[in-house]
């Protein structure tokens, strides 16, 4: 089995003006990742925009990222019907890429359990890879918003080939008491949006990782924090939240998380054009993440 342990970055597809997919940036990125210390990485419905992609896309980025990256790799899949999702993973199945875990989401609206179980069991029959759940909440059938509970988590986790989950409460006091009910301790509970700051908060609850926020533009922060921890230097973890993520996050979420990655990654000469229909910023949003990267960059060519 992988090891999960370190933090993850989600891969970001980059385009030619033409809006075509620009694949030689994207691996440009891939390695960029690795070179500076990334150990695991993964596409993602949102990060890696499968929203704007075919699934022929998808195909190429999963294939490129698996093919690009010598570690770890975790390999999303579109929200796709089980008749096609079973499509995607009998290809996947065919590459046999190497160091490999898929991750799947669900397709519809919550009305059950038994339908994500049914659904996640037949897909992990299938795959050679062991599996993550996507644990994104969902529209509820009846009404409101559906976040995993700690209950479909324990049964996901009794079959075999479920290793995982990509973990995103909607609401943040609800995930400590999600996560700290799942039985198996050694489930896989990589926890999203609020990165560093979350990990921190779930870590007592069970979280192993986190999904990368400063550390998709400077990876050598993401590993550094995950290194002070791994040394129990809680007070070193907290100042890297200070210093790097904190400032980041400021500017980014009054902009919008996803075109201020593309954008602070565009000026590192690592993501290129975007696809429409997408975010487009104004000249003042730009120069404050200008501004905030420049400022960090400062900070850490000084480590």
């Amino acid at each position: 089995m992988n090891t999960f342990n370190r933090p993850v970055y989600p891969v970001v597809p980059s385009y030619f003006k033409n809006e075509d997919l620009d694949l030689e940036t994207t691996i440009k990125y891939i390695k960029y990742l690795e070179d500076n210390g990334a150990n695991i990485i993964m596409t993602t419905a949102g990060t890696s925009q499968f929203n704007l992609l075919s699934i022929e896309e998808v195909r190429e980025i999963n294939n490129i990222t698996a093919n690009n990256f010598t570690k770890t790799k975790i390999l999303g899949l579109q929200t796709l019907s089980s008749r096609y999702l079973n499509d995607e993973i009998k290809y996947l199945n065919q590459q046999k890429h190497k160091l490999t875990s898929i991750m799947l989401l669900f397709p519809d609206r919550y009305y059950h359990d038994k339908e994500i179980i049914e659904w996640a069991y037949s897909a992990a029959d299938l795959s050679i890879y062991p599996v993550f759940i996507h644990g994104m909440f969902m529209r509820n059938g009846t009404g409101g918003i559906y976040n995993y509970s700690a209950e479909i988590y324990n049964e996901l986790i009794k079959h075999k080939n479920i290793i995982g989950t990509k973990e995103e409460t909607s609401i943040l006091s609800q995930s400590f008491n999600i996560v700290n009910k799942i039985e198996d301790k050694n489930f896989n509970i990589i926890v999203a949006g609020g990165s560093m700051r979350r990990f921190m908060f779930l870590l007592s609850a069970g979280a192993k990782s986190f999904l990368s926020g400063v550390g998709s533009i400077f990876p050598k922060i993401a590993e550094l924090f995950f290194d002070a921890y791994n040394n129990n230097d809680i007070k070193a973890c907290k100042n890297i939240i200070t210093e790097f993520e904190t400032p980041l996050f400021n500017t980014f979420m009054n902009i919008g998380w996803h075109p201020s990655l593309r954008e602070a990654l565009k000026l590192k000469g690592l993501c290129n054009y975007n696809r429409k229909p997408f975010a487009i910023l104004s000249e003042k949003e730009k120069l404050k993440i200008q501004k905030i990267i420049l400022s960090l960059e400062n900070k850490v060519s000084n480590i």
